[in-house]
């Protein structure tokens, strides 16, 4: 999965901010202040995490 579908997919989610707080080569999404998504964006490592809810 690419960075961009990740991206596009994440802020077209209704109140998604994006931001580094981790240092530029981490990108985290959120909405209202908590994390829903954290990507390496790194080249080294292909990562991310994504909390959903459970099934």
């Amino acid at each position: 999965m690419n960075i961009e579908y990740i991206r596009d997919t994440a802020l077209s989610l209704p109140h998604v901010t994006e931001r580094c707080p981790y240092g530029p080569d981490y990108l985290a999404f959120e909405i209202g202040g908590k994390q829903f998504c954290l990507v390496d964006l790194n080249s080294k490592w292909d990562f991310y995490n994504i909390k959903v809810d459970p099934v």
